[in-house]
């Protein structure tokens, strides 16, 4: 990968971008007969309440006010799977030094 006299240098960022994480704190696993109520997007907010799904007859409900993360249409859950992450739903801003 690297030249023959290769030497590693160490630069200094030149500038410093602020990124957003969030944390996740659960998942949404799918059963027998498990159906998204609509079709959310990445990083949609879901307020605590908010009617997500169906587990068969019984409704999925938001636990707290959360975001959602990798959501499968409801054509691609799987039995078993993960059909979603919950994410908190306020982000920390985190500053980076890049280059």
């Amino acid at each position: 990968i690297f030249e023959e006299n290769f030497e590693a240098k160490h630069h200094q960022a030149e500038t410093t971008k602020t990124f957003k994480v969030w944390n996740a704190y659960g998942a949404i696993f799918a059963g027998e007969n498990f159906a998204f109520m609509k079709d959310f997007q990445n990083f949609e907010i879901v307020e605590k309440g908010v009617l997500i799904g169906y587990q068969g007859s019984e409704p999925v409900y938001a636990e707290k006010d959360s975001r959602m993360l990798f959501l499968k249409m409801n054509s691609q859950v799987v039995p078993g799977e993960r059909a979603c992450t919950l994410l908190d739903r306020d982000a920390k801003n985190l500053p980076f030094n890049v280059k």
